[in-house]
């Protein structure tokens, strides 16, 4: 009886007449599931060769300038890349020692640079020649270097400063106190 009682259960998830529908789907799911692959696939395909052309418009575009940049250069690009570098050098320093010099009986009578040189050039005149050791140390302080170089000391009588007379509302000369002039010069390069 108990063989009787205990029958095989059949369960039938998906009924006969469903199975056919619920692989269509399933099929229809995996075409499209493909699809999408197969697109995205190409898209990294399409995405690796732009990079793989723009990489090589690059690298054309690099020999290309290193072609360019052997070319001997021509009178005006060699002028322009002068003035460029003299326009980026850094005057300041410079000027601010000339600014800085303060050496009494003394007057800073020109100022000259030289660009195809490279270097500033000072006058200065004096009461005395004593001063010109003044006036070196004075543009030489805090540079242990001493770029700046006396290049020549002149004893003359010079009578180029005129002073005014407030009472008579005039120019008249003074008296010829500067009895020396000195030239220095600095390579603006080097400081």
């Amino acid at each position: 009886m108990l063989e009787q009682s205990m029958r095989a259960l059949k369960i039938d998830f998906v009924q006969d007449r469903f199975a056919a529908l619920w692989w269509t789907t399933a099929s229809i799911g995996l075409v499209i599931s493909l699809l999408v692959w197969s697109y995205r696939l190409q898209q990294k395909i399409d995405l690796k060769e732009q990079a793989q052309d723009q990489l090589a418009e690059l690298q054309q575009a690099q020999k290309q300038s290193q072609i360019e940049a052997r070319k001997p250069l021509n009178a005006q690009q060699k002028k322009l890349l002068q003035i460029a570098s003299e326009l980026n050098m850094d005057l300041n320093p410079v000027f601010a020692v000339v600014e800085n010099v303060n050496v009494a009986g003394t007057l800073l009578k020109t100022m000259q640079l030289d660009k195809t040189s490279g270097t500033l050039r000072l006058e200065f005149q004096m009461e005395d020649s004593n001063k010109a050791s003044e006036i070196s140390q004075a543009l030489n302080a805090g540079n242990e270097s001493h770029p700046w170089v006396l290049e020549r000391i002149t004893s003359q009588n010079f009578s180029t400063n005129a002073s005014v007379n407030s009472a008579v509302g005039g120019l008249q000369p003074q008296e010829n106190r500067f009895k020396a002039q000195g030239s220095w010069y600095v390579r603006i390069t080097g400081m």
